[in-house]
C-alpha cells in the first residue's frame, strides 16, 4: 500500500465535519418549522389573530373619534334665534269670500298613457255608453293564436275545393280570407282621432 498523503487526509476529514455540521443545522431547522407547526395545530390561527387585532384597533379609533366629534358638538351648541326666522306675508282678504262658495268638481288620478286614455273615455261618455262600445287596444295580441285556429279549421277545407293548388298557393287563399274574417281581431278596429268632436 502506498503512504497516505496527511494533507489530503485531513482536508477530506475537515470536509466531512463541516458537511455533518450541515447537515445537522437543517435538521435542526427541519425539526424547529415542524415543531412550531405542531404548536400552531391543524389550523394557523395567526391571521384570524391579526384580523382581530386589526378589528379591535379599528373599533378604538372609531370610538375615538365619536368622543371627539360628541366633546366639539358640545362646547359648539348653538341655538338659533327666533327673531331671526321670516315670517309669511300676513293675508289681507280672504279669496274664498270674495269669489262666493266654489263648486266641487270632480278630480280624476291616471298613471300611464293607456289607463288616462281610459280615464278620458269614461269621463266624455260619462257613463252613458254601453259596453259594446269597448274598444280592445291590444288585438294583435291574439292575432298568432287566433290565425292558428282559423287556419286548422278553413285549411282542409280550401284543400278540398281546390285540390291542384300548391300549399304555398293554398296559404295565399288562406291569407286572403283570413284578412277579411270576422275573427281576425286587427279587422274592425277603430282608430282614435284627438282633437276632433
Amino acid at each position: 500500500m502506498p503512504p497516505k498523503n496527511s494533507k489530503a487526509a485531513a482536508a477530506l476529514e475537515k470536509k466531512a465535519v463541516a458537511q455533518a455540521g450541515k447537515n445537522a443545522q437543517k435538521q435542526a431547522n427541519i425539526e424547529a418549522i415542524e415543531a412550531q407547526s405542531w404548536k400552531t395545530g391543524a389550523k394557523d390561527s395567526t391571521s384570524k389573530m391579526t384580523e382581530e387585532a386589526k378589528r379591535q384597533e379599528a373599533l378604538a379609533k372609531k370610538a375615538e373619534r365619536q368622543a371627539i366629534l360628541d366633546a366639539e358638538e358640545a362646547a359648539i351648541s348653538f341655538k338659533p334665534k327666533k327673531g331671526d326666522a321670516k315670517k309669511p306675508p300676513a293675508r289681507t282678504g280672504n279669496l274664498d269670500a270674495f269669489l262666493g262658495t266654489t263648486p266641487d268638481v270632480d278630480s280624476y288620478a291616471a298613471s300611464g298613457i293607456d289607463n288616462a286614455m281610459e280615464l278620458l273615455n269614461l269621463a266624455s261618455k260619462s257613463g252613458s255608453a254601453s259596453n259594446n262600445d269597448k274598444v280592445e287596444r291590444h288585438a294583435e295580441k291574439r292575432v298568432k293564436s287566433a290565425y292558428a285556429v282559423f287556419e286548422e279549421r278553413e285549411l282542409p277545407i280550401i284543400k278540398a275545393e281546390n285540390p291542384t293548388l300548391r300549399l304555398s298557393q293554398i296559404k295565399q287563399a288562406l291569407q286572403k280570407k283570413w284578412k277579411k274574417s270576422p275573427e281576425n281581431p286587427l279587422r274592425g278596429r277603430k282608430e282614435y282621432s284627438f282633437g276632433q268632436s
